[in-house]
């Protein structure tokens, strides 16, 4: 996802006018980009928040950025894990965790 505006200073990639924010994939678009036929899977979990804490978060700014410090607090026990990325609904947020091997490896 590009944006207009830097979020993260100096550590925002830029292409022209546009600045890199994150990167939404399937299932499948995670397998093609990531996992290529190189790699072994030896663990994948996907979770979603269970609330939407990075929403309430950029609504509220800029004065939420005053309590920012308890995101660290906040966020690590907000997600809930899920069988497969098609479980999030329109417009939720999930992460995948990808543990993965080269063959040859350690």
């Amino acid at each position: 996802m590009w944006i207009d505006r830097e979020i993260y200073g100096e550590a925002s990639e830029r292409v022209g006018e546009r600045v890199f924010f994150e990167r939404r994939y399937t299932e499948r678009s995670l397998a093609d980009r990531l996992i290529r036929d190189a790699w072994t899977v030896e663990e994948r979990e996907y979770v979603r928040q269970a609330h939407d804490v990075h929403g309430r978060f950029y609504a509220l700014r800029p004065w939420s950025f005053a309590a920012g410090g308890a995101l660290r607090f906040v966020c690590p026990g907000n997600f809930r894990a899920i069988a497969t990325p098609a479980a999030l609904r329109p417009g939720e947020y999930g992460v995948a965790y990808l543990r993965l091997r080269k063959p040859g490896g350690r």
